[in-house]
């Protein structure tokens, strides 16, 4: 249930920043083009199949029969975005993390960590329910599900937090 809480909130609130508005979702398609991995020509198909396999992420995985599938699909899409961002990287290309919203954060390791981390915590939920791991007391489900939500928080607000801890640069 954390994982399932965990990355249902965290691709719930990616798919709603994208869309939450026309602007969004252009700036969102125009960062798209910024890694240099995505022409202007197919900015918007592509900007549109990773909201649309958001939204299915969050969906599968609220949906009792269908987490396992959910967990296949986070953990390819995790996937796919830990490939993007690692060319990104090593192409040494500077653009936007635009992941959830409009923090201007430059992709980089921070955001392959955090990929990872929810790559790990994907395939971590995809195990536990192959292999029927877990509780169907309502307190230990409340619980888990809390727990999950509050990580969630943290990785969403991560660039924040790192921002608000960070040594102030000296002049």
């Amino acid at each position: 249930m954390t994982c399932r809480s965990m990355l249902g909130l965290v691709f719930l609130v990616s798919a709603s920043s994208k869309v939450r508005s026309r602007p969004a979702y252009l700036a969102f398609t125009a960062g798209l083009v910024q890694t240099t991995l995505v022409t202007p020509r197919y900015a918007s198909a592509v900007g549109a199949i990773a909201v649309v396999a958001e939204v299915l992420v969050f969906s599968l995985l609220v949906w009792p029969p269908a987490v396992l599938f959910g967990y296949i699909l986070a953990s390819g899409t995790m996937a796919v975005l830990l490939g993007g961002i690692l060319v990104v990287i090593r192409r040494k290309v500077v653009a936007p993390c635009l992941c959830f919203g409009t923090a201007r954060v430059p992709l980089g390791r921070r955001q392959l960590v955090r990929n990872a981390g929810l790559f790990t915590v994907a395939n971590l939920g995809l195990v536990a329910t192959l292999l029927r791991v877990g509780s169907s007391d309502p307190m230990v489900l409340a619980c888990a599900g809390i727990a999950g939500a509050v990580c969630g928080s943290i990785i969403i607000r991560l660039d924040d937090l790192v921002f608000l801890l960070a040594e102030p640069e000296s002049e």
